[in-house]
């Protein structure tokens, strides 16, 4: 074999094995063990219409090897006017509608649930897609507040019955995020069951119509019903 040939096999050689590291379906790699979570937790859909957040909060604890029904997770949700305090109306209302319309619940009562559920659990605002990069190449699927299929939608400003404030989008849902890259967010969507990807932009301006909202996990915790309405655990 000529010098020159064979720096051309050794070439080839070096880039099959480049491709071969950075393939999606390498367990080594973020996105491998994205998919690899998705595959193992894909193919239950949220039982109920407006479930999805009970749904994505079933599949974290599951991703982290605690096994709860979806039933469960919703049964323990408490019920409000107000999504950040509590589920909002009929689970089994018509998707779309926003407070006082069936609706669903924001991001501190599940993170609160999950911890009583033995899952180290937090309510997060105001985070970016590298810090879902970080915690996903970390092996921390996070549940983020988007809208379904990614659409774009006005957020409205709505009072409830205590005189609280809060914001609500017509469509909110979940996703469970399990990898990250420049140009695409890979998820299990509780709505089917499924695992997709989204166009990095795309999920992130649905993400961010809400504030960014997430419930991350740091894994296996204490059950505990501490933590206030929010879903933050308040200091010692």
């Amino acid at each position: 074999m000529s010098v020159r040939r064979g720096r051309a096999v050794g070439a080839a050689f070096l880039l099959a094995a480049l491709v071969a590291c950075t393939s999606p379906t390498d367990p080594s790699t973020p996105w491998g063990r994205g998919t690899a979570t998705g595959r193992r937790l894909a193919g239950s859909p949220q039982a109920r219409r407006l479930s999805c957040e009970a749904r994505s909060a079933a599949d974290l604890l599951a991703a982290h090897g605690i096994i709860v029904p979806e039933a469960v997770v919703l049964g323990r949700l408490p019920r409000s006017d107000n999504p950040d305090v509590g589920f909002v109306g009929d689970p089994d209302g018509a998707p779309g509608g926003v407070p006082p319309a069936p609706y669903g619940v924001h991001e501190g009562p599940v993170a609160s649930v999950l911890r009583g559920l033995g899952l180290d659990a937090r309510a997060e605002q105001g985070r970016d897609l590298a810090w879902l990069a970080a915690e996903t190449s970390a092996g921390r699927p996070v549940i983020a507040w988007v809208t379904g299929s990614c659409h774009v939608a006005r957020p409205i400003v709505r009072t409830d019955a205590a005189g609280r404030s809060f914001a609500a989008v017509s469509g909110e849902h979940t996703v469970l995020v399990l990898a990250v890259r420049r140009d695409a967010v890979l998820v299990l969507d509780p709505g089917d069951g499924r695992v997709r990807t989204f166009e990095a932009d795309e999920l992130d301006a649905a993400w961010a119509l809400l504030g960014r909202r997430a419930v991350s996990a740091a894994g296996r915790g204490v059950p505990t019903t501490s933590g206030d309405a929010s879903g933050r655990t308040p200091p010692p």
